[in-house]
């Protein structure tokens, strides 16, 4: 733990766990667990897509399409290396190549019939930004996927990108009710104080195992702007002030009841189900299993480090 006069650092990540389950939140804040990372998967595929994006925009590649299908073959070579590799990860990541491919190659087309592009100019891609928090006790900390400038107005925008299997579950309206952009807006208006920083945006790709020969009745490939405005953005500060509060006063809770679980469907997917079950018969046994059972301790915020200072 920091001392008691260094600032914490609480990213929308961190938000959103408490606000999900306490428990959850314990064992990946507090305890400060990663699940092992993989090659194959929602999260791996959702990575390499961000990836391509990214080489995208700073200008690294122009075609994105054949970038993603570089990473795929690069992260397949080292699959065969993975002596812990089963044959069924195979079979997911040669999966996982081809809806990457899919999405990005969809993305393009969009982008082309559509100009979405046309009225921005690319400022950051993968921007680091902080800003603090209770009156300095916490620094409020984003990485915005991609920074934006309408070169109409002059209107600062954050883009976030994401990957979904399909829009059901009100996936536009977790999105727009979540904390994430308002984060990234409070950090953006003090990282940037004389600009207007009052946009926000996701771009959400749909992941496909076969791009249609027609155009489906969902979109494959959706942009949407949330709204906000400086009142919006100074309301929701204060909301993520008095959360941030609750956590600071929780963290070094001893009394295990204190993390209480949230069950519902999200736990069918959580990385910490395993230990969390047998949380309440053995802490114990739930803390053995979390340092022996492959999860990684100390690299919460290593996402937000530059290449060169990991």
């Amino acid at each position: 733990m920091p001392s008691s006069d260094t600032p914490v650092i609480i990213t929308h990540s961190d938000l959103k766990n408490f606000l999900d389950c306490r428990r959850k939140w314990y064992y990946d804040y507090v305890l400060d667990f990663r699940p092992p990372e993989k090659l194959t998967g929602p999260l791996a595929l959702g990575t390499r897509v961000h990836a391509a994006l990214e080489a995208y925009y700073i200008g690294e590649t122009t075609d994105p399409v054949a970038w993603i299908d570089a990473k795929g073959r690069a992260d397949l070579a080292d699959l065969d290396v993975n002596s812990d590799a089963k044959p069924w990860d195979y079979d997911q990541m040669y999966e996982d190549m081809i809806i990457g491919r899919n999405c990005i190659t969809l993305y393009m087309q969009w982008l082309e019939e559509t100009g979405a592009d046309s009225n921005y100019r690319t400022v950051s891609v993968e921007e680091k930004v902080e800003v603090p928090i209770l009156d300095g006790r916490a620094i409020l900390r984003g990485k915005v996927d991609h920074l934006k400038e309408d070169i109409t107005s002059g209107l600062l925008c954050s883009e976030d990108w994401k990957t979904t299997a399909d829009w059901g579950g009100g996936l536009r309206e977790q999105l727009e009710r979540s904390y994430q952009h308002w984060c990234y807006l409070i950090a953006l208006q003090h990282t940037y104080p004389d600009r207007n920083v009052e946009c926000s945006q996701y771009t959400v790709l749909r992941k496909v195992k076969k791009i249609p020969a027609v155009a489906p009745k969902s979109p494959l490939i959706q942009r949407f702007t949330v709204p906000a405005t400086r009142r919006s953005i100074g309301a929701k500060k204060a909301q993520i002030e008095r959360i941030a509060l609750e956590m600071l006063n929780l963290r070094d809770k001893t009394d295990p009841a204190v993390f209480y679980p949230s069950p519902g469907k999200q736990c069918s997917w959580c990385p910490y189900k395993s230990p969390c079950e047998i949380a309440d018969e053995s802490q114990e046994a739930a803390l053995a299993l979390l340092s022996n059972g492959g999860y990684v301790q100390g690299t919460r915020y290593d996402r937000y480090l530059s290449a060169s200072e990991k």
